[in-house]
């Protein structure tokens, strides 16, 4: 078990001609370095800041340490009763596949609550490994760096072992290769759509532009975002190294970490301790002027339990300006246990006075091989999809929307090989010489030592190394920046993030069904569609329809969300989930030359149509053709009309917009506005949205 991790770094309030807010990392992203995330990063004049050790921990030599983990020597002997397909999980402890703990070299089943709590309440995962980290290890490679070190590895007398290679009976066949490329990942690979039966122009310059660079502005990292001009430098002082090799340089003249061959793993680089009630009192002051640029803490485990220094290091962090962020260790079994550990966080948070925006980074879900008396931890990737899911959902439902998942190379590989959450996977604990683990991600953590000293904190603790694969410019993208508002009135803005570029047509919707608006960048006919308010790598990848095609956005079904149509004259081509391929109904509406709009106008949860003809609106209440439902006057000919629900009554209306003035209709009625308001600028960008997921939409504007 290891100590949960969590990296920062300092955020940057930000203010654009009176819309201001603090820029804030993302779980799907965190492309920044020195406090502004996304597309941008404001630079430090301290690039060398960097982790001051006082040394590593100790360590041992390879051929007598424990795989992946350096400073764990190897046990004497390991028992008969322990099987090739059991899992080490401590120095002294295995996890066996029938759920239990037992002692390496004695194979006596463990029941001291301490070690593996009781059927009503799991124990602190720490516990066992005495409070430092550990990297789980397949019980086959110890046994084989056993025999390479001559050490006694007793031979079942009884056929008790087992295949080492045989795939677990519980593994889902839907998992895929551990190499296989994972959700959300940039790639060429997406298909491309259609908004008829015919495909799209392939051919298209537009849809063809969406390449490796551009997916990268939205976080992603490929291949060929590497840049191969640059010269890595090998730095061999401030921060420690990884006891294999894997060490801190520079990279395009930042602080970058590389593998023991000298492969950049992350450039843009910060150093960043994770920590736990086992490091004790910090020093956080010292820390911080040791070097420390972020800190993750562990907030508890399971669904009850607080970790014990947990509000002491919040409130620290907090005082000192560290950035900080949050995971919590996994003991769930199902999607009801994993929904009641996200209530534990945010109970806890909110005991803390940590809201959504205090965090700089995502709240991770720590998922690894448990030990719990009288409960079997997962091993089907689909159960632990569900898992993540529910947790997910909980999260977000709070408000706590910046999320991510933390594990090691081993169990993704395995119980936790699933697409969906190796695409949520950002932060990864490898001990050795390289991370092998395929990161969709332009922005990633290693956890790369448990074995790390640094002035200020007791004993030992865990490093890590968090930057971009692909370097993000240092200065923001004008028409790129988002300001957005959750109510519909003046002032500050209440989030702001870079996406994208200036260049990008850009859309909103409820792309998950989660009830909270976002956006989706439009390039060509290829659509990145982001599910949380945040920069950096897209959660979807589609192509769909036409370069030349008008799209319009709702939720034509009333089920999954909001979804895409092309509109091509007066034929409308609509789609009811987000995914390449055929139409799914094809309906004719009014001329070829109308402006239409697209809202729920008599609240049945199902978006229609609207026509424009100069300052009257023609509602249709079905997707079909056939006379308007209902008919009014308001406004303006040369009037901007926006469409949103504006007092949250499950109805869209209209808003006028004359420049920065905003007059809002809570009724598909003529005559006056119910409601005023001033927000931006008159040459702003403004997109409609419900941002918060209190079923009110509001304004974001974009500069």
């Amino acid at each position: 078990m290891r100590n949960r991790r969590w990296l920062t770094t300092a955020v940057a309030a930000f203010a654009v001609a009176g819309l201001a807010l603090p820029v804030m990392a993302n779980a799907d992203a965190l492309d920044g370095t020195n406090g502004a995330f996304g597309d941008y990063v404001v630079e430090n004049t301290a690039d060398e800041t960097q982790l001051q050790a006082q040394g590593e921990g100790a360590t041992v030599a390879e051929q007598d340490a424990v795989p992946e983990n350096p400073s764990v020597e190897l046990p004497n002997k390991v028992s008969a009763e322990i099987s090739d397909d059991d899992v080490m999980t401590a120095p002294q402890y295995v996890s066996t596949t029938d759920g239990e703990l037992k002692d390496v070299e004695t194979g006596k089943t463990v029941t001291d609550p301490a070690l593996v709590g009781t059927s009503d309440a799991p124990a602190d995962p720490l516990a066992k490994t005495d409070g430092k980290s550990f990297i789980p290890v397949p019980m086959d490679e110890v046994k084989d760096q056993m025999a390479e070190s001559g050490r006694e590895v007793e031979q079942p007398s009884d056929g008790n072992q087992s295949d080492s290679g045989q795939k677990s009976e519980n593994q889902d066949s839907d998992s895929g290769a551990a190499e296989q490329e994972t959700e959300g990942q940039s790639s060429d690979k997406v298909e491309s759509g259609k908004a008829e039966s015919d495909n799209a122009d392939s051919n298209d310059s537009d849809s063809n532009s969406a390449n490796s660079e551009e997916q990268s502005s939205e976080g992603q990292a490929s291949p060929s975002s590497y840049d191969d001009s640059a010269t890595p430098t090998v730095r061999t002082v401030r921060l420690p190294n990884n006891e294999y090799g894997a060490h801190w340089g520079t990279y395009n003249g930042t602080p970058a970490f590389f593998d023991y061959k000298n492969n950049l793993f992350a450039q843009q680089a910060k150093g960043v301790i994770d920590v736990s009630e086992h490091n004790g009192n910090i020093d956080w002051a010292k820390a911080k002027a040791a070097g420390v640029e972020g800190a993750i803490i562990r907030i508890g485990y399971g669904t009850a339990a607080l970790d014990k220094k947990a509000l002491r290091n919040i409130s620290e962090c907090r005082r000192l300006r560290i950035p900080f962020g949050i995971y919590l260790y996994s003991y769930a079994y199902d999607n009801t246990f994993a929904s009641h550990e996200a209530t534990n966080i945010v109970n806890q948070l909110r005991k803390a006075g940590v809201s959504p925006s205090t965090l700089s980074y995502p709240v991770y879900y720590d998922l690894e091989d448990w030990t719990w008396t009288g409960h079997q931890h997962p091993t089907s990737p689909r159960v632990y999809e569900g898992i993540v899911n529910s947790w997910y959902a909980t999260m977000r439902a709070a408000g706590y929307k910046n999320l991510a998942v933390y594990s090691y190379v081993y169990y993704l590989n395995t119980a936790l090989n699933s697409s969906s959450i190796r695409s949520r996977t950002q932060w990864v604990g490898s001990y050795g010489a390289r991370n092998t683990f395929p990161f969709s991600m332009n922005y990633r953590g290693w956890q790369y030592s448990a074995a790390g000293r640094i002035n200020g904190v007791p004993g030992d603790v865990d490093l890590n190394a968090f930057g971009n694969y692909r370097k993000v410019s240092a200065t923001p993208s004008p028409g790129a920046t988002y300001y957005f508002k959750n109510s519909m009135s003046g002032g500050i803005a209440d989030k702001t993030i870079v996406y994208g570029k200036a260049s990008d047509t850009v859309l909103s919707g409820d792309w998950n069904g989660d009830r909270s608006d976002t956006l989706t960048i439009r390039r060509g006919n290829r659509y990145f569609v982001k599910n949380s308010i945040s920069s950096g790598v897209a959660d979807k990848v589609i192509g769909y329809g036409k370069a030349s095609d008008t799209v319009l956005v709702g939720n034509w079904d009333a089920r999954n969300g909001d979804s895409f149509a092309v509109r091509r004259g007066n034929t409308y081509y609509i789609k009811n989930s987000i995914e390449s391929g055929p139409a799914d109904r094809v309906i004719g509406y009014g001329k070829s030359g109308d402006a239409v709009l697209v809202g729920d106008w008599d609240g049945d949860g199902r978006d229609t149509l609207a026509v424009r003809r100069g300052n009257t609106f023609y509602f249709k209440n079905s997707m079909s053709g056939g006379a308007a439902d209902t008919v009014i006057s308001y406004g303006n000919a040369r009037d901007t009309i926006l469409v949103g629900d504006w007092d949250g009554d499950g109805r869209d209306t209209l808003a006028v917009r004359r420049g920065n003035t905003y007059y809002i209709k809570n009724s598909i009625k003529s005559g006056a506005a119910d409601k005023v308001v001033g927000y931006g600028n008159a040459s702003d960008r403004v997109l409609v949205g419900d941002w918060n997921g209190d079923r009110s939409d509001t304004l974001c504007v974009r500069r």
